[in-house]
């Protein structure tokens, strides 16, 4: 028989939900610590289908927009300059470090990564067109924690073993997914990955 007191009714909903609430949370941990593969894949393809449904809206935004949302980035800098300077007083040998790292990715990328090599030259000819995916100085050498990058050893690289793989196995296997949403990039990153191979085997 139904409540007649809906108050009541949301009350006792709350005290069940709050002595249940921990065991819930423990529940949900688990369940993702045995499906976490399945579930990071099925993550990736809403995320796919997702930029394939809004691309074209986000690159009209971004390139309407880059003037306010780079002062955007300006302001907010200087509001909290003092915080930021502080930090890295605090933080100055490891993010020195870091910074040491991200280079050495850098230089090792330029030669030996097919995607990055097609991503860079966007970056240089076309800037516009580049922050439609990427802010202008993102490190996509350290972001994209590919094997060969971080080792030097372009033969770790799934496209320079086999040039020949499709455009989808190559989006699946590469770790910037998104260098694959320009125009013309699974055959420029075909070239570039010949490239590299033919240059490491003179």
């Amino acid at each position: 028989m139904p409540y007649k007191d809906i108050e009541l009714r949301r009350q006792r909903g709350r005290e069940r939900y709050a002595k249940n609430r921990e065991a819930r949370k423990q529940a949900t941990r688990d369940y993702y610590a045995r499906n976490v593969d399945t579930l990071r894949e099925k993550n990736r393809i809403r995320a796919r289908e997702s930029r394939e449904k809004y691309k074209d809206k986000i690159q009209e935004y971004c390139l309407k927009n880059k003037d306010k949302m780079n002062a955007r980035s300006r302001a907010y800098y200087y509001d909290h300059k003092e915080a930021y300077q502080q930090y890295y007083t605090e933080h100055r040998d490891e993010l020195l470090a870091q910074r040491a790292q991200a280079k050495s990715e850098r230089r090792n990328a330029r030669v030996m990564c097919p995607a990055f090599k097609f991503i860079d030259e966007i970056r240089l000819k076309n800037i516009d067109l580049y922050t439609t995916k990427y802010r202008p100085n993102s490190n996509l050498a350290h972001r994209a924690k590919c094997p060969a990058i971080i080792a030097g050893d372009y033969s770790l690289c799934p496209i320079c073993k086999d040039c020949s793989v499709s455009g989808k196995q190559m989006e699946r296997l590469c770790s910037m997914p998104h260098v694959f949403e320009f125009e013309n990039a699974v055959a420029t990153i075909r070239e570039r990955a010949a490239d590299i191979v033919m240059a490491n085997q003179k």
